[in-house]
């Protein structure tokens, strides 16, 4: 038994030796009664153990033994502190004693030599990032679920926490005018383990204005908007699969069939709704295509939340008319974990973590996998074989420089469907769809007040569909391969004006080169000609490459007008080379908060949809 535990145990077991002081009734004193004035209370020069008890009154719970708080030991100096708990150390320090929590909150006077054995640390230092490396000596620490923490942040951005119980914590750093951040620590008994904070600059006033109408949020436990899902809500209602944008057509204004995770937002169509995955546009974000673009191409456990933006959104989204589904991928925790999940429909196997195995670096990873198991269920489907797969990783990683990040998203279908009837007829269906994601991303403050972020994309959809019938009727053959390439890269500043006033502003850049190979062939056994139609080609053959640019810029100033109004306005141009269209889009947004649960909003604003080459 090490020195510390040993102590603990002699003061807990021998009664008879040790004192126990507490609140105000161990000294026949009511709770609440107090003299109505009363002289500060002087420490100093008196016995340690008469010093003890004077603090217990004051609602501390102490235990101590003679054999270490000795008869001779008296207070040195006088606490700075007028913290009870503080004073308490400030007192036992000069003669090498601390105050360790036992259970219920009692605190044990042990001698600091026994005690470091039984007892851990942690070392660290706060800095900021987003331009020159400096230290924040500001920054405030806590230890969640805990007791505020005594520890403070030196010239250097260092800090140090003492008499730990061996353990795992979670602790957070945070500063004026910058993001919060938290790291979990596991400790051992003795052990001193060493943090690194690397807080980025917060560019935006202290409470967003949000003013787009129909803001919806899912997978949020806490969301800032009018209406919200939780994941347990998700997971609660009846849809296939855990979808996540299945899940999307049960908010208001939005429908879908039963069959399909696409939908339509206010009567529009469906392909008027953008869906995005950490700012990337999804050209095809749907799995079983066949069945009706039967599934999203990212599982609900990969994803972190969603938010879906209807009505007259921001001048940020563009060139689509109904709405805009972001999504957010999963972040990844400070502790490596895995997980393994089967339905079904999918089976499902993810990883994550920070990197090196701990959050002292900035940075993590994950990666998530996803098989489709419908192809197992093959003989409930008859001779159709569908399959599904995808494949997510991201990483990012904190620097001098900035915050730099990768994301890749894979996703591929196929299909296969053989039917014969006698010798002479049978029907062949074989398709195959894929398509790849790659986007890098740098979120860079050169200032306190300024947020630039970067994105530069990469895309490619390829799909290849086979169909082909015999029967006494004639022949038929449709062969149908499509190629899709798309660069992009985009832009957005962000300024805090102040005043909760918002200022923002964004460039995009996108090329668009579509390859087309289509080949029809018709061959009945007889022909019905009418008297006025025009002869139908037994043959369509087309092969060609459609290309296409896409530059947009937008602006927008968010401000808080009154304490319960405030408003956004926002101008948007776009030119499509393909067409030959330049297309200007004004928006307003106006919110009026009534009381803490009631916000009226209105808004007003033009739309457009490009004819995108493929």
């Amino acid at each position: 038994m090490r020195a510390g535990a040993r102590s603990f145990a002699t003061a807990c077991g021998f009664a008879a030796a040790l004192c126990v002081v507490g609140g105000p009734a161990l000294y026949g004193q009511q709770p609440d009664s107090a003299p109505a004035a009363a002289a500060p209370v002087k420490y100093a020069g008196r016995p340690l153990a008469e010093v003890l008890r004077d603090l217990g009154a004051l609602g501390l719970t102490i235990l101590f033994t003679g054999e270490v708080v000795k008869p001779g030991m008296s207070v040195r100096d006088e606490p700075v502190s007028s913290d009870p708990r503080r004073a308490l150390d400030e007192i036992l320090a000069p003669h090498d004693l601390m105050a360790r929590e036992g259970p219920s909150g009692v605190l044990v006077v042990v001698a600091k030599a026994e005690a470091v054995e039984d007892t851990a640390s942690i070392l660290g230092e706060v800095l900021a990032l987003g331009g020159a490396r400096s230290a924040i000596t500001e920054a405030r620490l806590r230890l969640i679920g805990t007791r505020e923490l005594d520890a403070t942040v030196d010239d250097s951005g260092h800090f140090s926490i003492d008499g730990l119980p061996a353990g795992r914590y979670t602790l957070e750093a945070s500063a004026e005018g910058f993001l919060p951040q938290r790291i979990d620590v596991a400790v051992a008994s003795g052990a001193r383990r060493h943090v690194a904070f690397h807080l980025y600059p917060r560019p935006f006033v202290e409470e967003e204005i949000v003013v787009r109408p129909s803001r919806l949020s899912l997978l949020e436990e806490q969301p800032a908007s009018a209406f919200a899902m939780s994941r347990d809500d998700i997971d609660r209602l009846p849809h296939l699969g855990g979808d996540v944008l299945r899940a999307a057509s049960l908010l208001p204004g939005t429908a879908a069939n039963d069959v399909t995770a696409q939908l339509s937002v206010h009567g529009g169509r469906r392909d008027e709704v953008s869906i995005l995955l950490d700012g990337q546009e999804l050209y095809e974000a749907f799995h079983l295509k066949d069945y009706d673009n039967a599934l999203a191409v990212v599982p609900a456990l990969a994803l972190e939340g969603a938010t879906l933006s209807t009505g007259a959104y921001a001048a940020s989204y563009g060139d689509r008319m109904s709405g805009v589904l972001d999504l957010r991928s999963a972040e990844p925790g400070s502790e490596r974990r895995y997980l393994l999940s089967a339905s079904v429909l999918d089976l499902i196997a993810s990883a994550g973590g920070a990197w090196g195995g701990d959050a002292e670096r900035a940075g993590g990873w994950l990666i998530s996998g996803r098989r489709g198991s419908i192809d197992l269920a093959s003989e409930f489907l008859g001779n159709e074989d569908p399959g599904f797969w995808d494949l997510l990783g991201k990483a990012d990683v904190g620097t001098s420089a900035g915050r730099f990040g990768a994301r890749v998203l894979i996703a591929g279908d196929e299909l296969e469907l053989e039917k014969r009837e006698g010798e002479e007829g049978f029907e062949l269906l074989e398709n195959d769809y894929e398509s790849r994601y790659f986007w890098v991303t740098h979120e860079a403050s050169p200032g306190d007040r300024l947020l630039i972020e970067t994105s530069a994309s990469f895309a490619n959809v390829r799909r290849d569909r086979l169909g082909t019938t015999s029967e006494e009727k004639g022949d038929f053959l449709v062969d149908d391969r499509r190629d899709l390439d798309v660069g992009g890269l985009t832009q957005t500043w962000t300024y805090d004006v102040g005043g909760s006033n918002l200022v923002r502003g964004g460039l995009e850049l996108r090329h668009y080169d579509a390859t087309f190979d289509y080949a029809k062939h018709l061959d009945p056994e007889f022909v019905i000609l009418a008297p006025f139609s025009p002869p139908r080609p037994d043959q369509v053959l087309f092969d060609d490459v459609l290309r296409g640019d896409h530059a947009g810029a937008w602006a927008s100033d968010r401000w808080q007008l009154f304490d319960r109004l405030s408003a956004e306005l926002g101008l948007r141009w776009d030119h499509h080379e393909a067409t030959d269209d330049t297309l200007w889009s004004p928006r307003l947004n106006v919110a009026w908060r009534l009381d803490d649960a009631s916000v009226v909003r209105a808004s007003w604003g033009r739309f457009f949809q490009s004819q995108r080459p493929y």
